[in-house]
């Protein structure tokens, strides 16, 4: 609120106060980040608004080439949030602003950095490990979708902390054949 004074021989003499006003001051641009991604979900991270009470995400529809609502938090001190059900080895990008509630409608900060993330392509499964002939170790494993190539890992360590190989092979076979040094 304020008042009107006057000042008489260097000494102010302050009126009466209005009625207050509330003002709330804007809320900053979201920093939006992925802490962790896997080939079915992704999560995403930021700093918390301190004046929030809440967050919107938005995803890119490619079609619509357009971002559009994805998830409103209704908690202004939520960090960060996982998407679920989402397709292996594809393509997705968000954004987040923060909004607050004054005199119950919603004001907006603007909306933050986008990100792109790939969720991860799935696991192979593994059909056989089997050994045929001394020194040699056969792998055979299913295709999986979208992979351009497998990373197979051989160790004595079941943890594979030491004493393990690693060989990559093209994504058109699904077998390979590792050279040991144990029998």
């Amino acid at each position: 609120h304020i008042a009107a004074y006057t000042n008489v021989n260097g000494k102010n003499y302050v009126g009466a106060y209005n009625k207050h006003i509330t003002v709330s001051t804007q809320l900053g641009p979201v920093n939006t980040r992925v802490s962790k991604y896997t080939n079915s979900y992704i999560t995403l991270a930021w700093d918390k608004q301190t004046a929030s009470n809440g967050y919107e995400i938005y995803s890119y529809n490619y079609t619509k080439k357009k971002y559009v609502l994805y998830k409103t938090i209704t908690n202004g001190n939520t960090g960060s949030y996982k998407i679920t059900g989402l397709s292996s080895n594809k393509k997705y990008k968000f954004k987040i602003r923060a909004y607050k509630l004054v005199n119950d409608k919603k004001t907006y900060g603007s909306l933050g950095n986008w990100v792109l993330q790939y969720t991860s392509v799935k696991k192979p499964k593994l059909k056989s490990a089997t050994s045929p002939s001394t020194k040699r170790i056969k792998m055979t494993w299913s295709k999986v979708s979208g992979a351009t190539g497998y990373q197979v890992k051989w160790s004595t360590y079941s943890d594979f902390s030491q004493n393990y190989l690693t060989k990559s092979v093209s994504s058109k076979y699904l077998s390979t054949t590792l050279k040991t040094a144990k029998s």
